[in-house]
């Protein structure tokens, strides 16, 4: 019998060092796959030092959609629910259209202590 909570994809928009060429891509399990650029409206990247993070704000956030067989590898990195917390949120296209999927968010105490990424975009 199949466990089609393993085969089910599961849409995500990542930010960071999850990013395609980018560090932590790595961690993605076999069988994801990039879809397209997105972004998120009403919340702003912060500069954590190595990575970003994500709170709600008046900013646009500019990440990449995936489609995953399985989260639990990338909650265990984000650590979700003791560091970020995985939503599912609304996002919008190139073009438009909008959608939802999963997305890691910080706790809003983190807006004080770091500077806002003005642009939305993580570079490093």
């Amino acid at each position: 019998m199949v466990n089609l909570e393993k085969t089910k994809m599961n849409k995500v928009i990542v930010y960071g060092s999850l990013k395609r060429d980018h560090y932590n891509n790595r961690v993605f399990p076999h069988g994801s796959k990039y879809i397209k650029d997105v972004h998120l409206s009403g919340y702003k990247m912060l500069n954590l030092g190595s990575y970003p993070g994500v709170i709600e704000g008046d900013s646009v956030v500019h990440g990449e959609l995936w489609d995953t067989p399985d989260m639990s590898s990338l909650d265990m990195l984000e650590s979700n629910g003791s560091f970020y917390t995985r939503y599912i949120k609304t996002y919008t296209d190139g073009v438009g259209n909008q959608g939802k999927a999963w997305v890691y968010l910080l706790p809003q105490g983190y807006a004080d202590r770091y500077e806002e990424i003005d642009d939305g975009t993580w570079r490093s």
